[in-house]
């Protein structure tokens, strides 16, 4: 009797070890980033290696069988950081840079106000 509980706490255990090391390398796994359909797709070139609507045929302005793509809109993402706030100068970490009131970030968009809890 005693030989079966030792033979049910050693499987026992070995189950235990290796279903904590399964769990260890499935969650490790996971914080790999993956890149986006959206992106892959952008960036999967066509099969052919020629342009999309571009026709096999030099006589043809296009091949009619392919729609047109449309111009997307490239946005930039802003991500606010962070805010160092003072009241004489209170800065801003916006996308990994530091700013301050009246400086401009990628020529586009310019920071007018920092409050303690947003940036205008």
């Amino acid at each position: 009797m005693k030989r079966n509980k030792i033979v049910i706490l050693i499987f026992l255990g070995v189950a235990v070890i290796v279903s904590l090391t399964h769990g260890i390398f499935i969650s490790s796994r996971k914080n790999i980033p993956r890149q986006s359909k959206v992106e892959s797709l952008v960036n999967r070139e066509s099969p052919s290696g020629t342009r999309r609507g571009a026709s096999k045929f030099t006589s043809w302005p296009r091949n009619p069988f392919v729609s047109k793509l449309k111009e997307a809109k490239v946005q930039t993402r802003i991500v606010l950081n962070g805010i160092v706030w003072d009241a004489h100068k209170p800065v801003a970490m916006i996308n990994d840079k530091v700013l301050a009131a009246g400086e401009s970030f990628n020529d586009k968009i310019t920071v007018v106000q920092i409050k303690p809890d947003r940036v205008i």
